[in-house]
């Protein structure tokens, strides 16, 4: 088992450290790594990084043409929002259900990560972008971390009105993988179910947004190679579920196309989770335009 083979303070996790470091203390007008991050040097890995993120599903609300439906957030705004969190797009789903009449066939879909962090200006450090999208993660853990990683995305020069916080560990990793999680307790749960003493989890790990990640990952292939992001087994399980009603859906439609479509594989491998590596967790089509439904508040 790799994870039993831990490392400390290996090269990967020592070039991470260096490179937040790196992007905290850089100057505002410094572009050079905001220029990797949009392409340049780092252009030729996009496809690599692209296809490891879509190994971790994210969920929102589609309609009954698989297009995301807008989340009405309390300023009045609408945005399409992609959840790491099964609970928190469930409770969303609920609360549309009975608000949002209008909106026929409402269901919860699933996405590629590294399709929902294209469709929402992951690749560009223009605002612009993303304007109307975003990634949530779990809404605690970003209301705490949202400020330092604010910060930290300035100084790569880089504004944005989401932030989707990673963790990882020196003490968490071996030589061929680095697990990243959506929160240090998802980080914590991980640890324990690789059969590690719980009262050893790591008390302080790495935090970083993930455009620090992508942007680690294009400039050293030695991070590009180890890192992968891990969800909750709850989320694998959910993303499984999916499929297999979509699959089912589509066996029932006579000479009918593959309902919703379909965004690329988003399970995984295994990844410090005994159920973290559901096969053929692939998504519905989540491109689609808004549908800006009214009464669904994003709490």
């Amino acid at each position: 088992d790799a994870f039993n083979l831990c490392l400390r303070m290996s090269r990967v996790g020592v070039m991470l450290v260096l490179f937040v470091a790196a992007a905290q203390a850089a100057s505002l007008s410094s572009r050079g790594s905001v220029l990797r991050l949009r392409g340049g040097d780092g252009d030729d890995f996009r496809k690599e990084i692209h296809a490891k993120l879509n190994a971790c599903p994210v969920f929102c609300i589609l309609s009954g043409e698989n297009n995301p439906v807008g989340v009405r957030l309390e300023d009045g705004t609408i945005e399409t929002v992609w959840y790491t969190e099964p609970a928190e797009v469930m409770e969303l789903y609920e609360s549309m259900l009975m608000h949002s009449e209008s909106v026929d066939g409402l269901h919860v879909g699933c996405t590629p990560l590294g399709e929902a962090f294209a469709l929402c200006g992951g690749w560009d450090a223009s605002e612009a972008a993303h304007k109307g999208r975003r990634i949530q993660g779990p809404r605690e853990v970003v209301e705490r971390a949202s400020s330092a990683l604010v910060a930290q995305l300035q100084a790569k020069g880089i504004e944005s009105n989401w932030q989707l916080p990673l963790f990882c560990s020196d003490d968490f990793q071996s030589d061929k993988l680095m697990p990243f999680f959506f929160s240090d307790a998802e980080l914590a749960a991980g640890w324990v179910r690789n059969g590690r003493p719980e009262e050893e989890a790591p008390e302080a790990p790495l935090m970083m947004d993930i455009r620090t990640l992508v942007g680690a990952m294009q400039q050293d292939a030695s991070v590009r190679a180890k890192a992968a992001i891990v969800t909750s087994p709850e989320a694998y399980q959910l993303a499984s579920e999916i499929i297999a009603q979509q699959k089912a859906s589509s066996a029932g439609e006579a000479g009918g196309d593959d309902a919703g479509g379909g965004g690329g594989d988003a399970g995984g491998d295994d990844a410090g989770s005994d159920d973290a590596g559901s096969e053929d967790a692939g998504s519905e089509d989540a491109g689609g335009e808004d549908a800006g439904a009214d009464g669904a508040d994003d709490d």
